[in-house]
């Protein structure tokens, strides 16, 4: 969640059973509604703003989430993930189908810069081939 967010919806990750990293970059801790963080995995690891670690471990129900921790702990996603167009942090069927509708005009390059895997500057069949072999080798 970015800096500026101030609240999240009622039951935002109800129930979201995989859920295991949280990243919310506010400095001040957003609303949220009672229900927000029910039913999360007790491993699921919120990180937080350094100075702000033991506010949102006291306030509910923020406190709900299993592990409050500062950003710098967080995971990285991996570099330079070829082919991940949606930014995800895998490449699949998704990505799949940017590339496709990228490359028929219903969406645009600008909007998903990493759909042109190779940098040629245009996004076509060789991108394409790219991200079929990786959800292939995947599999």
């Amino acid at each position: 969640m970015p800096k500026t967010i101030l609240s999240i919806a009622n039951s935002a990750f109800y129930d979201c059973w995989s859920l295991q990293t949280l990243i919310c970059e506010a400095e001040n801790v957003p609303g949220a509604g009672s229900r927000s963080f029910e039913n999360i995995p007790a491993t699921a690891t919120l990180y937080v703003p350094q100075g702000s670690v033991d506010t949102y471990a006291a306030t509910t129900p923020w406190s709900q989430i299993g592990q409050v921790k500062p950003l710098a702990a967080a995971p990285q996603p991996p570099a330079n993930l070829k082919g991940d167009v949606n930014g995800d942090d895998v490449v699949d069927v998704d990505d799949l189908n940017l590339v496709i509708n990228i490359m028929v005009k219903k969406a645009s390059m600008s909007q998903w810069p990493d759909a042109d895997v190779d940098g040629n500057g245009i996004v076509d069949v060789d991108d394409l081939n790219h991200v079929i072999n990786v959800i292939v080798r995947k599999a």
